[in-house]
């Protein structure tokens, strides 16, 4: 008791609450502007958290994750652009409503839809996470690697439109992942003579040019072609009646908020899926459900809480597995994990045990985000909304300039520079092949952590791979990649 007391002063310390509070309208301000999203923002915030308390700091970018979520759907409302692809369902509701002028209320159903499913999936993280770790500390080198391989399987499969090209992308990032030293032997791989190679790639960079440095570079060359399109009306003055949101329609909308955060907790927990997946799938269950099924796409409120409900539940539903396991659910928490470490803590089961209470700080420090977010959100909308029209082309050289900063601050080298450089035409030609760039990043984080468990599996099993498939619980993840594998493999052949 006295550890979950000091945790929550701890998380209720002015410098902690302004944290959030900065990360929530970072987040907010973010999201809303077309383009930039959670991940480009926290790639480029985790080098800058090196100095703040290792509680505030997960609170600063669990706030931007969080902030950025709701951000999205502003554009998506008010411009039919999500302002990430988690708002991409949101559109097809939410952009009619604010062609029928109840704009503002279609925002204010999508921000407390977005507290409804992080309050609902952070309750799910607080109650389920210590059990799970409980039962993880008791598995073996065996059974961690082969649920990285299901959890590699598994993200090739549900984030690829083609199998093939999720396991060859994924590939690729474990290949880089081994550039650097060999943990065993400490001989030089994939250097090709370079010694600044010798310490490996690194995450932030790479993360930078990947995602940020990437997506910049796509939307500059797209800019000619965006600036001739029509653009959709403003936001028209609605009356106070049409967008009002009462308390008798907020509660007929509860079992598609409870459809939504269910959808999104069942999602998030799956390593590498993501929110965009768990919105689209909570959209489709609401329509499916619904007896007048025509009705969606034209301003159905259900169309707007559910999706917003699943894309804000995976936000701490995807730290299940990084709290639990140390494996990241989603390419957000893969980030956390180097603020974890540059904090000196190791996400994983142990990390119940080691730092107890800097655990339950951030469960505070979650419940105080969602709060922020409401209260945020509700008071800054149709700030949010001006920012829309800031041109695009004074953003691009502002954004650059802060991956840079970013870049500068986690390791001044102009090694790091290039590295960031090749990876965002690495991410470039990924962008323009639609390939998915989450399968090199989830094989790229976890291609270490792969090697150590192999090569303690091979140890045990005298230089064999025998015990991923002697040890019950490793041969049945074993099986499952197969299946995963293969359940779209075998149709083809038999056709």
């Amino acid at each position: 008791m006295d550890i979950i007391i000091s945790a929550l002063l701890a998380s209720l310390s002015i410098d902690n609450l302004l944290y959030i509070l900065a990360g929530v309208m970072l987040g907010n301000i973010i999201g809303a502007i077309p383009g930039l999203n959670a991940v480009m923002a926290i790639a480029i915030a985790v080098p800058l958290t090196f100095s703040m308390p290792a509680v505030s700091a997960i609170g600063f970018l669990v706030g931007i994750n969080k902030g950025a979520a709701f951000g999205g759907s502003v554009s998506a409302i008010m411009l039919n652009v999500p302002g990430s692809p988690d708002a991409a369902a949101t559109c097809f509701d939410g952009y009619p409503m604010h062609c029928q002028g109840k704009g503002v209320k279609a925002l204010k159903l999508s921000l407390f839809a977005s507290a409804f499913g992080d309050f609902f999936s952070t309750l799910i993280l607080i109650l389920i996470a210590i059990p799970i770790a409980s039962l993880a500390i008791q598995l073996g080198p065996a059974e961690l690697c082969a649920l990285i391989i299901f959890a590699l399987a598994a993200v090739a499969d549900l984030d690829s439109d083609d199998i093939w090209q999720g396991i060859m992308v994924t590939a690729l990032g474990v290949l880089l992942s081994g550039v650097g030293l060999d943990p065993l032997f400490s001989l030089p791989r994939l250097t090709f003579g370079f010694y600044q190679l010798e310490g490996g790639i690194p995450l932030a960079p790479a993360v930078i040019g990947l995602l940020a440095m990437a997506e910049i570079a796509r939307q500059i060359a797209n800019y000619q072609r965006q600036i001739n399109q029509p653009q959709p009306a403003a936001l028209t003055q609605a009356s106070r009646q049409l967008n009002r949101l009462r308390l008798r329609e907020f509660i007929r909308l509860l079992p598609a908020l409870l459809r939504g955060s269910l959808v999104g907790v069942f999602v998030g927990i799956v390593p590498g899926i993501g929110g965009t997946v768990s919105a689209f799938l909570s959209y489709g269950v609401e329509k499916k459900r619904a007896k007048d099924s025509a009705s969606f796409g034209k301003g159905r409120s259900e169309g707007v809480v559910a999706p917003e409900a699943a894309n804000n539940a995976v936000i701490c539903a995807s730290l299940i597995p990084l709290f639990t396991l140390g494996i990241p659910g989603s390419l957000v928490s893969a980030l956390l994990i180097g603020a974890f470490m540059l904090h000196g803590i190791t996400p994983g089961p142990l990390m119940f045990e080691q730092h107890p209470a800097t655990v339950y700080a951030i469960y505070s420090t979650m419940m105080l985000s969602n709060l922020f977010n409401l209260l945020v959100g509700y008071a800054g909308l149709f700030f949010f909304i001006r920012l829309l029209s800031i041109p695009q082309v004074a953003l691009y050289p502002l954004i650059i300039f802060f991956c840079f900063a970013g870049i500068a601050v986690t390791d001044g080298s102009f090694t790091a520079i290039v590295i960031a450089t090749l990876f965002m035409c690495l991410g470039y030609m990924l962008l323009a092949l639609r390939l998915s760039i989450v399968s090199f990043i989830i094989g790229l984080v976890l291609g270490p952590q792969l090697e150590l468990y192999l090569q303690q599996t091979m140890i045990i099993g005298d230089g064999t791979l025998a015990p991923l498939f002697t040890r019950p619980l490793a041969c049945m993840l074993m099986l499952l990649s197969l299946l995963v594998m293969g359940r779209k493999v075998l149709p083809r052949r038999a056709g």
